[in-house]
C-alpha cells in the first residue's frame, strides 16, 4: 500500500465514517486464497466509496454472440481480452495502476467487488439521468431535500450530498459513453474491458483465463443482488 492509496482510504473514512477493515479483510480472505496486500487494497478503496468511470470503447462482440450460451461468450471473450492492445481511458489510468500490482485472480474480485458495487448504490440515479434529469433538477427534487434533511448531522449530510453528487456525475458519464460505444448491449464485462484485459494477459492458459472473467462476473453479480 503506497501513500496515496493510504490517503485515498483515510479521505474515504474522513466522507463515509470508519470502516470495519478486519471484516473486509475477512471477505477478500474467505473468497479467494493467496491473495496479496495490493488486492485487499482495492476492496478497502471500495469501501470508503472510491469508483471508476466505465470505458465501452472496445465493445466488440462475437458474430456468434448469443445470451443463451453465456459459457460460450466467455471463451470467446477470454482470447479478445487476452489480445487486446488498448490503452486505458484517462478515467481507467489510476484503476490499471492498481490492477498491474495485483494477482489475477484478486484483480478479478476487485473489479466485480466495486463495479458492481457502484452499480448497485447508483442504481436509483441512473435511472432520473437515463430519463434526463440534470444534477441540478436531481438534487433540488422533493424526494432528495427530503432525504437530505432527515439526516440530523451536519457533516454527515454534507458528506452524503457529496457522494450523492459524485454517484449523479459517474452516473452521467457511464450513460453517455455507453450510448456513444455500446447503445445495443450492457453486459458487466463492457464497462471494464481494459482493465479486464490488463488481468488476463497475464495468464497464458484460456482455462484459467476463463475462471478469472467468472470470477470477476460472480462477485459483480453477487454485489448487484444485495
Amino acid at each position: 500500500m503506497d501513500k496515496n492509496d493510504e490517503k485515498n482510504i483515510q479521505k474515504g473514512k474522513d466522507d463515509f465514517g470508519e470502516i470495519d477493515e478486519n471484516f473486509v479483510l475477512d471477505v477478500i480472505d474467505e473468497a479467494m486464497e493467496g491473495c496479496s496486500e495490493e488486492d485487499k487494497v482495492g476492496v478497502l478503496l471500495t469501501k470508503t466509496g472510491m469508483f471508476w468511470p466505465a470505458d465501452y470503447r472496445y465493445s466488440t462482440m462475437s458474430e456468434n454472440f448469443s445470451r443463451s450460451d453465456f459459457d460460450g461468450y466467455l471463451s470467446w471473450l477470454a482470447d479478445f481480452l487476452y489480445n487486446l492492445d488498448a490503452k486505458p481511458s484517462e478515467e481507467q489510468k489510476g484503476l490499471c495502476v492498481h490492477l498491474e500490482r495485483m494477482t489475477p485472480e484478486g484483480g478479478a474480485f476487485f473489479l466485480g467487488y466495486n463495479f458492481g458495487t457502484f452499480f448497485s448504490v447508483s442504481f436509483f440515479v441512473e435511472v432520473e439521468v437515463e430519463e434526463g434529469q440534470t444534477l441540478e433538477e436531481f438534487l433540488s427534487s422533493k424526494n432528495m431535500i427530503d432525504y437530505f434533511n432527515s439526516i440530523e448531522d451536519d457533516e454527515e449530510r454534507e458528506s452524503e450530498i457529496e457522494f450523492t453528487k459524485e454517484l449523479f456525475t459517474t452516473a452521467e458519464y457511464n450513460y453517455k459513453n455507453q450510448l456513444k460505444y455500446s447503445p445495443d448491449y450492457d453486459l458487466l464485462d463492457l464497462p471494464v474491458r481494459v482493465p479486464l484485459s490488463i488481468l488476463l494477459k497475464k495468464e497464458p492458459d484460456k482455462e484459467k483465463r476463463v475462471k478469472l472473467l467468472k470470477i470477476y462476473y460472480d462477485t459483480a453479480g453477487d454485489m448487484l443482488s444485495k
